[in-house]
Order: structure tokens, then C-alpha cells, then sequence
């Protein structure tokens, strides 16, 4: 697959679910993403890439814009087609505040 399209909700920071919406497109070396994200009441755009860089691991990147806005760095373990796991770290654009999160992802055909 070299494009797809995903809607779905995160709880990552642990006040309210963030709905968004986002489309990536396979490139030469990784995936690009954009998309909108609803954070504090508005949508805000964000834009991502995604690295392989040895077997099942990759770096990942994000950025979302606004002064609630964030942006992060992380890996993401693949251990099977169906389990991975996402830890990173998130950059507050507006106080500079740094966090970490990670994920346990389980995935598959419902």
C-alpha cells in the first residue's frame, strides 16, 4: 500500500479524546502524513514522517500547529503485524513543556 486515509481518537493527554483525521503517502524512504487534529475545541493541522530504519523500528516526527499544538519525537517497535509499541517525547509549542508518552497499539482487520 503507498496511501491511505485514517479517522480515528486519541486520549494521550488524558483530559479529553482528540478526534483526527490524517492521509499518508509512501515515499522513496518512509511515510509523510498531514491531517487536522482537534485540540483545545479547534482543528488544528499537523504534518509527520516516519523512518524505518533497522528491520521492525522507526523514528518518527510530528508537529501540530496553534499554541496548544505540540510536536514530538519517538520510535515505534513493530513486533508483530498486529502489536506495536510507540514511545516518545512531546514538546508544548506554546510553554515548552516536555512530556513523553507511549502507546501499546493493537491492530488488525475488525
Amino acid at each position: 500500500d503507498t496511501s491511505a486515509v485514517a479517522v480515528g481518537s486519541l486520549w494521550a493527554r488524558g483530559i479529553r479524546a482528540q478526534p483526527y483525521i490524517t492521509a499518508y503517502r509512501r515515499f522513496g524512504f518512509g511515510r509523510f502524513h498531514v491531517g487536522l487534529i482537534d485540540v483545545s475545541e479547534a482543528a488544528e493541522p499537523f504534518v509527520g514522517i516516519d523512518v524505518p530504519f533497522y528491520r521492525r523500528t522507526e523514528f518518527q516526527a510530528d508537529y501540530t500547529s496553534g499554541p496548544s499544538g505540540v510536536w514530538s519525537i519517538g520510535l515505534q517497535q513493530t513486533f508483530a503485524d498486529y502489536f506495536q509499541i510507540q514511545a516518545g517525547v512531546i514538546f508544548e509549542n506554546q510553554s515548552g513543556a516536555t512530556t513523553y508518552t507511549v502507546h501499546f497499539i493493537y491492530n488488525g482487520a475488525f
